[in-house]
């Protein structure tokens, strides 16, 4: 049933798949390259820091993804993407040695570089998927097929080659790697193949604890009493065992390192709402939406729902598995992981749902004998999802904070006047254990008939803070009316933080006032916007409205209120 894995090898249509998928999602990427941004570089960080900085403890990347606790400074992200870009990193340096580029971990031979391992993740998670779906003995095309909707009909290619600085492609590379070995263990078992498993999982859970869910992956195949004892109970499950402590202790001693302690809980500043889990927002509204932009996932999900149908006791386990999964993840109180369009943390769940994609793939063919129809059925899938990855590239639709009205705006639309365009902030409210402290609410009343008509600022409601926090909220209630439709189109709503004594501001951030341009001449509009850093005492909180085209247009209504969402960071 299992090919020898020393012979396997991808189909040329996959192969092909990967190459367009690829040359598509670098041609609109955006250069100069900067692919090691953002949540990137805190992944990328333990590397700078020790080969290029000379000192571990000290790190650099994304200001709000570096913590300073009370006994040391550590990362958000843990270091298990580093290690797997180790050997690129290697080869970047020496080609930089080489090309008398800069030895810096920025350059563009280290972008690059993250980009072939991003590839190189892709490729060897297809194969692991590709080869499960054989041992599960869908039809040759239907597993093809199946891989190439994988890559192109799924924000899977966009997470390789637009933002492989993530973690997703080579989470979803390690699952299918830990899912098409378990599945092994279960029908074709070979003893030494429980520590291929064990060390597989372990550097999934490096690259993202929450993975260790993954490790149920043995019982989706088989429960019985019979195989437990086989798989579990043996000298190889023991050193399979060691070899995940030992991997997954790699962690345990950076921290140890950084902190002096063995474990620290990197996500102070989040939770799960587990008795509120969006789960409408999560799979079908715009800002998240993973059935919703990617509705290949939704034909996958009813494969999953036919292979249950037909085999409760073979697959039950694994689609139970999955529903947990959505409902933690749609607890999470960021249910849109930020700037995740189409909810980017289901990547990583997609070679479990080629499963029930192939299902469907292969009831088609009872239908549709000529594989050319099965074939064009495809098509529309691919399209969508290709739309919808050049717009997140063109900057068309915002990465987070989607409304209805505003997908509906540019739906379809690829001309470059659309990028850019949206506004206002829409952001999930902030998990906190305990309730929130008010800090202030204020906002601009006009006296009896007069309103704020104003040439290029409004006047700045401002606070200064009492004590230091290191995450606000503001909510924004918002009334304009313009004479001519399209005149407040490119007005700003500006946020503000200044130090007294420091001539730049500590934090400044803006949109367009308007949700979409030429909405109406009036509007009323309920905005929250969160944002982190060190904030202290005495620092100022300014919000207004910049009006920087001088065309006229009155706002009726400008109310603001302040909220301390401080986490402690042990």
């Amino acid at each position: 049933m299992w090919a020898n894995l020393s012979y396997a090898k991808l189909p040329a249509s996959v192969i092909l798949s990967i190459s367009l998928g690829m040359i598509w999602i670098l041609t609109f990427q955006k250069y100069p390259l900067n692919v090691l941004s953002g949540d990137a570089a805190d992944f990328y960080a333990p590397l700078k820091s020790i080969f290029i900085q000379g000192d571990f403890l000290h790190q650099e990347g994304t200001s709000n993804l570096i913590l300073h606790g009370r006994d040391g400074t550590y990362n958000v992200h843990t270091v298990g993407l580093a290690i797997l870009w180790l050997p690129f990193f290697a080869l970047a340096s020496g080609f930089s040695y080489l090309l008398q580029s800069p030895l810096n971990g920025d350059s563009i031979v280290y972008q690059v570089s993250v980009i072939i391992a991003a590839t190189c993740a892709l490729w060897f998670g297809i194969l692991a998927t590709y080869k499960l779906l054989q041992g599960l003995n869908f039809s040759e095309f239907t597993c093809k097929a199946t891989c190439v909707c994988l890559i192109m009909a799924t924000h899977l290619m966009y997470y390789t080659w637009a933002e492989p600085g993530l973690s997703h492609v080579y989470a979803f590379a390690l699952i299918a790697w830990v899912l098409f070995i378990s599945y092994k263990l279960a029908f074709d078992y070979t003893a030494h193949l429980i520590i291929y498993w064990f060390f597989v999982l372990a550097v999934l859970v490096l690259l993202r604890p929450f993975h260790i869910l993954w490790a149920f992956t043995p019982f989706f195949w088989n429960t019985s009493p019979a195989y437990i004892r086989k798989l579990f109970f043996n000298r190889h499950a023991l050193m399979g065992l060691l070899v995940f402590i030992i991997v997954v202790s790699i962690q345990a001693l950076v921290w140890y390192l950084q902190t002096g302690s063995i474990f620290k809980d990197t996500y102070p500043a989040d939770g799960f709402y587990f008795s509120n889990p969006q789960l409408f927002k999560f799979l079908f509204h715009p800002q998240a939406g993973w059935l919703l932009y990617i509705p290949f996932m939704g034909v996958c999900f009813l494969g999953w729902l036919a292979l249950v149908f037909k085999d409760l006791k073979q697959f039950g386990i694994a689609f139970l598995f999955l529903l947990l999964s959505i409902y933690i993840l749609a607890s999470f109180w960021a249910y849109n992981y930020f700037d995740g369009w189409g909810v980017r943390i289901m990547v990583d769940y997609a070679p479990l749902m080629a499963i029930g994609g192939a299902k469907i793939l292969d009831g088609l063919a009872f239908y549709f004998k000529k594989m050319m129809w099965r074939c064009l059925l495809l098509l529309p899938f691919i399209t969508w999802n290709i739309l919808f990855t050049y717009q997140a590239q063109a900057g068309i639709i915002p990465r987070t904070g989607m409304t209805v009205s505003q997908f509906k705006y540019v739906f379809a639309k690829t001309q470059s006047k659309f990028a850019n365009t949206l506004g206002g902030w829409h952001e999930p409210t902030p998990y906190l254990k305990n309730k929130a402290k008010a800090l202030f609410a204020d906002s601009l009343q006009p006296a009896s008939n007069e309103r704020l008509n104003f040439w290029e600022y409004t006047p700045a409601i401002s606070h200064e803070l009492r004590d230091a926090s290191n995450r606000l909220v503001i909510n924004f209630n918002i009334a304009r009316t313009e004479p001519v439709c399209g005149n407040s189109n490119k007005a700003l709503l500006c946020v503000v933080v200044k130090r007294p004594g420091v001539p730049s501001p500590v934090y400044y951030t803006q949109t367009f006032l308007n949700e979409i341009p030429n909405d109406s001449t009036f509007k009323f509009y309920q905005y929250s916007q969160s944002f982190c850093g060190a904030f202290n005492s005495g620092d100022c909180v300014s919000a207004y409205v910049w009006n920087f085209e001088h065309k006229r247009f009155v706002v009726t209504k400008f109310k603001i209120q302040i909220f301390s969402y401080a986490y402690d960071i042990s």
